[in-house]
Order: structure tokens, then C-alpha cells, then sequence
């Protein structure tokens, strides 16, 4: 097979000097504004135009490369062939080289990259490329995927500038460019600054007076201390954390319903606030679970895996959003810990980045073995498993009391009801075991199943007051179908199921997790049925997780299954042999009400069949909570809702018990006259103690009421969504076209090699992916957390594509720094508020950031930072802002989100509505708001806030008008503002001294004289229009919760209200400078 460079039979027809015209023998002579550098860096200087002009169709997805050409390494660049013999690239040689020849063509059919790509490279990046093969072509592993190093601390002229080692890279490189940096910010400038960067508030009056009075050389330094040992800091790195962390107060997708995840929120807080280090906090949250004996703490951290958008649409593929639900936790690592754009290796090799496919998702079996389902309970009070239970003191005190109860109680029965009793002996000896007591004291529910039941009533030979019936299509409302298919062969009289509308017993009704029970029939399977529900107390399979309890056929084997929310909060049992089929056989279900394993029986014709354990977990109950669900809840046979029923199944006998069946008695009952077995002494003596020995029934009543107040309480106690992994771990493969269903090549855990090799002797396990990205080696974590904090602190990134480090990324724009940065940040113990200190100590941090036209022209967006940083505040500030300032602000840390002033009928798009809270939850700050990822807070969404539906690295920047409309009408601004100016308006008599007063609250800073007397003609203008129409004021007073001072003046209070509000949208108050 011939090998083609794309379009490289065109090369032959051009001599070399044709291919070289319009641009010299040699480009690299041509002078250009911005030199070429003596020797040409591969990753600075070529990757990022191969990476933009050449990639898509020759990077390093090899196996789709276009003529079967990378040039994403040496080899492959240089051993490629045309078909007319020439290389690709040589080395040392530009004007040998084929693909060199193809950038400098200027014909269209034979330039590279062809002109429908609508991609061109510059005379300059031709010259580049140009001079770096001349000088040997030399590739480099990415800049990225090179560990960092320290290097010594550069000496700038101005060596005295430097106020922490930050100062030396930043000065040395703006004096390299023949520029100096600018002078301190003044103070009120600075305070504020700090203030928001550090807390995400305002200072107060109080603290910027306290700091103008201090005089200390170090009082700034004393306003960083206060500052990062306050709980704001903590709730303000958490804002951020929680944007990789895509938290967000519901699920997402069409349903989008509430889940309680706040008390990940809180540990996050909790953790910045305690300055956890931060591999430790990274570990924790990818596997805390399995840390030795871990703390409810660690395995609580773990909810970070667990907070993307999960559905719980019907009709959706369960196993399709499970795998996407895993593909979403590796995208978060690569987002916030790897810098990566891993996710683009799903399909095929990445086209940038030296990520292939299967290592995508090998890394993604990491995050493939937790016992969960792909589509969430349609049962909002169900929380997704697996889950931890958070109780409180109160509760856990509760449980522990019950449980010493139980415990007790138990080991009592045990050691008390044994078979050395007397009685026990005797009622052996006299032979009343060939006898036992007749099982109908206990049946509450008897029907035969005969010929004269129809789908209107089916007969209850135990209560005639409460038959059964057919629902259609397991719909209670449809009243249409099928006509019951009575069988009556040898003598039996039975009904065959079509499998789709079920026989159902409302009335039989009440089963829970503590109660115990028993359910037998006699059925027939026929040939064709491999999967199916025999009967079930559901309202439906996987829809809502099958809650409830059912006997099911599961690829040929019987399958019992218990659930408060399935596959993880259940017991599950499949029997070790295949059904029986095309013969008549009695089932018998007994459970105990222990919820255990070992309390649940299944039995064949009056044996017990053996069972294996897939799941013993059940730790809620099993009963349906939601009032709708209830109506519709009983004993049903045959077919379940949305589910597959089973199909020309013949059933007769229903019963049903209020007490778990012994063995001997479901044996004597429901066993065929051939078998009679020989009981064992233990199966004996539990017939005698269940139905003879009275102080045992005394016994087992009370236990029965002491699991169901244990139950109860459990009912009560909050869950959360964490990671445990499963006992078998779950085969991952590589999926073909990233498709669910296309099962490629079986994978192990593992991780992108180039980055770093996977030290053998870790755990292939999440721990060991933890223990993997927080090595001192790896080249990319500790750079891309230290250029997140200095994006969050200086506005932007060193590395101004947070998301990516990868070839598509942007190259950092101080190096030096960034790396220096990294290792300091390591070699500290991983110490947050040590760098962040750090970074705002410095004297690049406490610049002034005003700027000369010349530096805006020169540096538009302040790289170099030889100006102090400036941007707008944050959404949450914004509004937080004007809490603080009005003294609405509630600084209670942590707890459940809160439904603050949100417009009317804004959730109805999902069938709900918005229930507005009050009192303090309409004052909490931002970060408290509640997120309903469908629908986030408009007015922090019109602020660039994500809708967290998946991680971010960095928020978009904007500036529309609809943020000023916002500011101008929100009632949360509305009322802040009036409330701010009552304040002022109560302590200040002069309007003057209000306006400024207010003015200084919002901004930090005395008004000058010109923006003072702008003031005062908004004021009069107002308050003139006011005065004409005071309905108009009273109105304006009128929005929001907050009282009114009665004794005020309503017009000059509505008028400086209005100046309030119009001051919060300006400038000065929603920018940092």
C-alpha cells in the first residue's frame, strides 16, 4: 500500500524555488517587528502553530491523521514518506522538507493548511517554523508535562521593590521590557481589594478607619492575617472550589429535582477555613472512602465524585447515563486537577494532546465500581446511591439506643430460647411437630384464582371486603383491556398472565422494612421467559430505583430484591440454579423483618432454594413515601409498571401471611407429597418458639416494635451521595465512539502515562489515582491549582486557559514564575493561605492599577502586571455587596441553601414552583443560594455565574445591559438599598454628609467634588419626582420583607433610597480596582 502525505502528489510538479515565492529562499531573513529568537523553542515558539494550524488533520490521534501523517513527535515526522520519496521533515534542512515546502506554497492546491480550512499561518510563524527545522527540529515534551522547577530568584534593578519572592519574576521581566512598576495603591483602594479577593465582602467602615489609622509598616500585612483567619475566607475559596466541583442543589436534566447536598459545602468551608493541605483535601475528596478506617469526614468528602447532573427522566437508558455520570467525574479531574481536556479522548485519540482512548478511559475505571443507577429514583426523597447517613447528635444518640436495645434484646432471645428448654423437649417428644399449628391463624389473604374471578374483582376467600382486580397496563386510571385468560387443566383452575396488567391486590397492602411476612402461589413458567416480575410491591422498576420488594425471573435464575433505593441501599438474592420451567411449582417468599439477608427465605415446592447474596445492605425502608405513590400500592402479579412482566405465566394461590413461615410449616404446607423432609432440631425449635412458646412471641413483638422505631428514626436522618466501591469490581472497556453500548478493548485502571507513569506500587484504585496526581512529580496539579488562586487573586491566570495546559491551551506568561510557584507550593505541605499570602503581600499585588495610555497600548491586558489588578466583582460579591453595605447580610457559615427574592413562576419550565423564604434566609450570602441547575439564580447567571452543569475553570466575562437592569430592579438590590439609606438616613442629618456616607459604604472611598455634586442633582431630580407622585415612593419602600422606619420623611428616604440603588450599579461600587 502506498503511503500519502495529503496532497503530496501535487509536490513534484513545483520546483522548490516556486514553492518558496512571495517569501524569499528563505523566510527567516525577513525582519519582522517582533525578532525571531536566537534559538527557536519548540513549545514556545512551533507547538502552539502546529497546535492551531496542523493538528486536527496530523496531530497526535495517529490513527486518524489525514495520509497517515503526525507531526506531533520526531519519529513520526521525520520517517513519513510521499509518494514522490521526499520526507516530511528533515532535520536541519527546512528546504528539503515536504511539509515545510507545503506552508510556503502559494498555490492553493498545494499550500498547508489547504484554504477551505480557513486556517493560515503568518509570514512570521512560516519564518519560525522555518528556522527551527534549519536548526534540528528539535521536539520537546510539552511545557506542561515537564516537571517544574525552582529556579533562583531573579534580581530586578529595583531590588528593594520586592516584597515576597512573587515581586522578583514579575519586576525583572516589566524593567526587561524597559518599563517600571507603579506605585502602591492608596489605602481605602487597597483594603477593599483585599477585603473582597480574600473574603468575598466588603470592609467595613470600621476596618478601612482602623486601617487608616494605623501607621505600622506592617498594618497591611496585619489586614492579611485578620483576613485569611476569618470564616469568610473559607466560604470565599469555597465559592470558587465549588465551580470545579459543578455543586450545584439539584440534579439536572428535565426533572431536576432537589437533592440536600450542603453538608459537602460545609466540609469544603470548613476545610479552607482549617487550612487542610491541600493533596490531603484532594485526596480526601477523590477517596476518602478508602483511607484506612476512615472518618465519617473522609468518606463525606467523597460527595465531590458524586454532585454532577444525574437523571430521572423516564424511558432513559440506565447503563447510557451511568457511564456518562463516570466520563463526567474523569472530565472534573481533568478540568480542576489536571488542566486537561481529557473528555475529548472519548471518541478517538485527542486530537492535541498525547491522550490516547484507552487511556481515557482507563482512567475512568477508576471511577466505574460504585454500586449506583444510571437513572436516578423518580422519588425526590430518595437520594441516589450509594449514600452516608448524616445524623445528628440527637439522632445518632436515638439510633444508638434503639440499637443497644435490639442488640440486647436479641442476645437475650438467643441464649434464653434454646433447644436445652424443657418445653421445648417434651413438645418434641410428643410428636407435635408431624402436626404444626394451622398456618391460617396467620393468612390474611387467600385467592384461589378461580373461574368466576374477572378483571373487576378476583375474590379474597379470607376477607370478601377486599378482592383484588386487573389495572391495564399497570395504570390505575386506564379502564380498558384484555379480558382475563382463565386456564382450567387437570383439575386446576389458574390464570394465565399476558404480562402486561398485572393482578392487583390493593388491600394487601402495609408491608415495611421492620414487619415481617410471607407470600406463596403456585405458578408455571413457560419456555420463552428469561426476564421478568412474578410479583412485587413497586410502583415501578427501575424508575424509582425499585423501592419496595419483588420476586423476579433475571436471565433464567430467580432474583429477590428488597429496596429502599436499589442497587446499593437493597438486599438482593439470585439463586444458584435455573428456573424450572413448563411445570407447576409452589413459590414462598418469608422475610423476618430484620432487614438481613439472612432473614429473607426463598422456597421451591416447600424446599429452600439455594440463594446467593448479591447485596445485604438495606438501611432504609422499603415503603414509598409520596402520597401519590401510596394510592397505588399493593400486592400486584404479572406486570409492573414500565417494566417487563411475565408474559404466559400461568399463577394460583395467592396467600399471604402477617408472620414469617418457618421451614417446617412452608414445608408441610407447600411441599409435594414426595418429600418429606427430616427437620433438623434447629428448624424445630424455631416452629416451637414462633407458635408455641408464648414468652418467645412476647419477645419477638417487641422486637418487632424496636426495628420499626429504628426504622423510623432512620427515615428521618439526611443522606448524602458519596463513593463506596463495590465488592466485584466493574470491567471497564475502551468505548467505541465513546458509545455506552460499544464495548471495545477491556481496560485496567490507569492514567495518561505522558503525564506521569502510574507507580506500580499504588493502589489501582482512586486512592492510588489521588496518591498519583498529588505526587511531587507530577508535572501539572500543583501548577494548576497555584494558577488558579492567581487568577482568583490578580484576575486572570499565569496560564490565562485554566481548563487547558494542553497544546491548545495558552503558553504561560511568566514561566519562571508559575514553576517556581508550583514547587514552593509543594515543598510548603501543600499550604493554601501560606501562597495565598504570598501572592497578596506582594508588591505586584498592591500596586496602583491605574495605568497610562502608553502601558494600556503597550499592555492592554496587564500580562506583564506592572499595574495592580481591576475587574468587576464577582456575582456573589455583587450581591453580597449590597448586603453587607445595607447591614441585611446574615454571616451565619454553612447549612441548607436558601430561596431568596427569585421571580415569579421561574421554576414552573419543571412543573414547580418557587417557595420565596424569609427572614434571615432571604439576607444569607450568595453562596447559600439555592442552584437548580435548570434554572440557576438569574440575578447571578446575568453576572456570568455558570450554571455548574458541569466543571468550570474559569467564568465567562461580560458586560451587557441586562446587568444593569438587574442591579436597577432586583428586589434583593431594591430593598438593600433603601434599607442602607434608613440607616444612613437615621444617623446622618445633612444630605450631604448622607450622600458621601453612602457613597463610602458601597465603594470604600470619600466621593471627590464633581461626583459629590452629581450626587446632589440626582437626589433633588429625585426627590422633586417623588414629591409629585408619593404613591411612586411609597411603592419603591414598599419592596422587600425589611420594615420601614415609620418616623422617617418616605419621600427623602425613597429618594436617597433611589441614589443608593443607582450608586450600586456604578462603577466604582461593582469594580475591584
Amino acid at each position: 500500500m502506498k503511503n500519502h502525505f495529503f496532497l503530496s502528489s501535487v509536490v513534484v510538479v513545483f520546483p522548490v524555488v516556486a514553492l518558496l515565492t512571495g517569501c524569499g529562499e528563505d523566510a527567516s531573513d525577513v525582519a519582522f517587528k517582533e525578532p525571531l529568537p536566537d534559538v527557536v523553542d519548540f513549545n514556545y515558539h512551533v507547538k502552539p502553530i502546529l497546535s492551531d494550524t496542523c493538528y486536527l488533520c496530523h496531530g497526535p490521534d495517529v490513527t486518524n491523521a489525514k495520509a497517515g501523517l503526525s507531526l506531533s513527535n520526531f519519529n513520526s515526522a521525520t520517517s513519513h514518506m510521499t509518494d514522490e520519496g521526499l520526507a516530511a521533515l528533515v532535520a536541519g534542512s527546512a528546504k528539503d522538507s515536504a511539509a515545510y515546502r507545503r506552508i510556503m506554497s502559494d498555490d492553493e492546491n498545494v499550500v498547508m493548511p489547504p484554504p477551505e480550512s480557513n486556517l493560515s499561518l503568518s509570514a512570521r510563524e512560516k519564518a519560525l517554523i522555518g528556522k527551527w527545522i534549519d536548526q534540528g527540529a528539535k521536539y520537546k515534551k510539552h511545557w506542561s508535562f515537564i516537571a517544574p522547577e525552582k529556579s533562583a530568584l531573579p534580581t530586578p534593578n529595583n531590588a528593594t521593590w520586592a516584597a515576597t519572592p512573587v515581586d522578583n519574576f514579575i519586576l525583572k521581566a516589566i524593567e526587561d521590557k524597559g518599563l517600571t512598576a507603579n506605585p502602591r495603591a492608596e489605602k481605602e483602594t487597597l483594603i477593599r481589594r483585599v477585603t473582597f479577593d480574600l473574603t468575598g465582602l466588603p470592609p467595613t467602615l470600621e476596618e478601612i478607619d482602623a486601617f487608616l489609622a494605623d501607621t505600622s509598616p506592617d498594618a497591611y500585612q496585619k489586614v492579611v492575617e485578620r483576613l485569611l483567619a476569618s470564616s469568610a475566607f473559607g466560604e470565599r475559596l469555597a465559592t470558587q472550589w465549588l465551580d470545579v466541583a459543578r455543586y450545584a442543589d439539584t440534579h439536572g436534566y428535565s426533572t431536576d429535582f432537589y437533592r440536600d447536598m450542603s453538608p459537602y459545602r460545609d466540609w469544603v468551608i470548613q476545610a479552607f477555613n482549617q487550612n487542610m493541605p491541600f493533596d490531603e483535601f484532594v485526596t480526601w475528596q477523590l477517596a476518602g472512602d478508602l483511607m484506612p478506617n476512615p472518618t465519617k469526614e473522609q468518606v463525606l468528602a467523597t460527595a465531590f465524585n458524586r454532585i454532577h447532573a444525574q437523571n430521572g427522566e423516564g424511558g432513559i437508558v440506565a447503563e447510557e447515563f451511568r457511564v456518562e455520570y463516570v466520563k463526567d467525574r474523569v472530565q472534573t479531574v481533568g478540568t480542576g486537577l489536571l488542566g486537561l481536556t481529557m473528555h475529548c479522548a472519548q471518541c478517538h485519540d485527542h486530537k492535541y494532546d498525547p491522550i490516547s482512548a484507552k487511556e481515557y478511559y482507563a482512567t475512568t475505571a477508576f471511577f466505574n465500581n460504585i454500586e449506583e443507577s444510571g437513572q436516578i429514583s423518580y422519588d425526590a426523597n430518595d437520594m441516589p446511591v450509594p449514600t452516608l447517613l448524616l445524623p445528628t447528635d440527637t439522632q445518632e444518640a436515638q439510633l444508638k439506643r434503639v440499637t443497644a436495645k435490639i442488640n440486647a434484646l436479641t442476645q437475650q432471645m438467643d441464649s434464653r430460647y434454646t433447644a436445652d428448654n424443657n418445653e421445648f423437649k417434651q413438645w418434641v417428644n410428643s410428636h407435635l411437630p408431624n402436626a404444626p399449628r394451622d398456618t391460617n391463624q396467620n393468612l390474611v389473604a387467600y385467592f384461589p384464582l378461580q373461574a368466576s374471578d374477572s378483571n373487576q374483582r378476583i375474590a379474597n376467600q379470607v376477607n370478601k371486603d377486599a378482592p383484588g382486580k386487573v389495572i391495564f397496563g399497570s395504570d390505575p386510571k386506564k379502564k380498558v383491556g384484555d379480558a382475563m385468560v382463565h386456564i382450567n387443566k387437570q383439575g386446576r383452575e389458574a390464570i394465565r398472565l399476558n404480562g402486561d396488567d398485572p393482578l392487583y391486590f390493593p388491600q394487601v397492602n402495609g408491608f415495611e422494612r421492620a414487619k415481617r411476612f410471607s407470600i406463596s402461589l403456585d405458578t408455571q413458567i413457560p419456555d420463552t421467559l428469561e426476564e421478568g416480575v412474578l410479583f412485587h410491591y413497586n410502583k415501578a422498576g427501575i424508575l424509582y430505583n425499585f423501592k419496595g420488594f419483588d420476586v423476579s425471573v433475571e436471565d433464567g435464575r430467580w432474583q429477590v430484591r428488597f429496596a429502599h433505593t436499589y442497587p446499593f441501599n437493597a438486599i438482593t438474592l439470585t439463586s444458584a440454579e435455573k428456573i424450572k420451567r413448563n411445570q407447576w411449582q409452589n413459590v414462598t417468599l418469608t422475610y423476618d423483618g430484620s432487614s438481613k439477608a439472612a432473614g429473607v427465605h426463598f422456597y421451591i415446592d416447600g424446599q429452600p432454594l439455594e440463594m446467593r447474596v448479591e447485596k445485604d445492605n438495606l438501611y432504609k425502608d422499603f415503603k414509598h413515601t409520596r402520597e401519590g405513590v401510596l394510592k397505588e400500592m399493593g400486592l400486584k402479579i404479572g406486570a409492573r409498571w414500565r417494566s417487563r412482566g411475565t408474559p404466559d405465566t400461568l399463577v394460583d394461590n395467592v396467600r399471604v401471611y402477617d408472620t414469617d413461615l418457618t421451614m417446617v410449616e412452608v414445608a408441610k404446607v407447600f411441599g409435594t407429597p414426595s418429600s418429606t423432609p427430616e427437620f433438623a432440631q434447629q428448624d424445630l425449635l424455631a416452629l416451637y418458639n414462633h407458635r408455641y412458646n408464648s414468652a418467645f412471641q412476647q419477645d419477638i413483638a417487641h422486637l418487632t416494635e424496636l426495628r420499626a422505631e429504628h426504622s423510623s428514626l432512620a427515615e428521618q436522618i439526611q443522606e448524602i451521595m458519596v463513593m463506596k466501591e463495590a465488592s466485584n469490581p466493574k470491567q471497564a472497556y475502551v468505548l467505541n465512539r465513546g458509545s455506552y453500548a460499544e464495548h471495545g478493548e477491556p481496560v485496567q485502571p490507569g492514567v495518561p502515562e505522558t503525564v506521569l507513569e502510574f507507580d506500580e506500587s499504588l493502589p489501582k484504585n482512586r486512592l492510588g489515582l489521588a496518591k498519583w496526581l498529588t505526587d511531587a512529580n507530577n508535572p501539572l496539579v500543583s501548577r494548576v491549582v497555584v494558577n488558579r488562586y492567581w487568577q482568583m487573586i490578580y484576575g486572570q491566570g499565569l496560564v490565562t486557559t485554566p481548563e487547558d495546559f494542553g497544546s491548545q491551551g495558552k503558553l504561560p506568561s511568566h514561566p519562571e514564575l508559575l514553576d517556581w510557584l508550583a514547587v514552593e507550593f509543594i515543598e510548603s505541605g501543600w499550604d493554601v493561605k501560606r501562597l495565598i499570602a504570598m501572592m497578596v503581600n506582594s508588591s505586584t499585588y498592591t500596586q496602583s492599577s491605574k495605568s497610562s495610555p502608553e502601558l494600556k497600548e503597550l499592555d492592554p491586558e496587564n500580562i506583564l502586571l506592572a499595574r495592580g489588578p481591576s475587574a468587576r466583582l464577582s456575582a456573589e460579591m455583587i450581591r453580597d455587596n449590597a448586603l453587607a453595605s445595607s447591614g441585611l447580610l446574615v454571616e451565619q457559615v454553612g447549612g441548607q441553601s436558601v430561596h431568596p427574592y427569585q421571580p415569579d413562576g421561574i421554576w414552573r419550565m419543571n412543573n414547580m414552583d418557587y417557595e420565596q423564604g424569609s427572614g434571615q434566609d432571604l439576607y444569607r450570602r450568595s453562596m447559600y443560594t439555592i442552584y437548580k441547575r435548570s434554572v440557576p439564580p438569574p440575578n447571578m447567571t446575568a453576572f456570568d455565574a455558570p450554571s455548574r452543569a458541569h466543571s468550570v475553570g474559569v467564568r465567562q466575562e461580560t458586560s451587557t445591559p441586562l446587568q444593569a437592569l438587574a442591579l436597577l430592579n432586583d428586589p434583593q438590590i431594591v430593598e438593600a438599598s433603601r434599607v442602607l439609606a434608613q440607616s444612613v438616613l437615621t444617623d446622618t442629618a445633612n444630605i450631604s454628609e448622607q450622600l458621601k456616607k453612602v457613597y463610602r459604604i458601597l465603594t470604600s472611598r470619600v466621593p471627590s467634588d464633581a461626583e459629590l455634586t452629581l450626587m446632589q442633582e440626582m437626589y433633588s431630580d429625585i426627590e422633586h419626582s417623588f414629591s409629585q407622585a408619593p404613591d411612586k415612593a411609597t411603592e419603591f419602600l414598599s419592596v422587600g420583607e425589611a420594615p420601614t422606619d415609620g418616623e422617617l420623611d418616605e419621600i427623602k428616604l425613597a429618594a436617597l433610597g433611589t441614589v443608593t440603588n443607582m450608586l450600586i450599579n456604578h462603577d466604582a461600587s461593582v469594580i475591584k480596582r
